[in-house]
């Protein structure tokens, strides 16, 4: 499926995870569990590897509610 819709996939560590909660929380206010904010790590370099570029749209929903991870942040 990348191939046919020419999409690009990145792999991100628990530490950029985490970093990633720590932003959403503070920057917005949203208190994700770490699979949400695995995405958002992952925006985070593809944009810093100009995947994505500044100026495009893009779209993360951040469905996971911090309060079902174990250890919260």
């Amino acid at each position: 499926v990348l191939d046919i819709s020419n999409g690009h996939c990145e792999v991100v560590s628990e530490k950029n995870i985490l970093q990633s909660q720590l932003i959403l929380g503070k920057a917005y206010g949203l208190y994700v569990e770490p699979t949400a904010a695995a995405a958002m790590a992952g925006l985070h370099k593809l944009t810093q590897n100009k995947i994505i570029g500044k100026n495009d749209s893009v779209l993360i929903p951040l469905t996971g509610f911090g309060l079902k991870d174990k250890s919260p942040i």
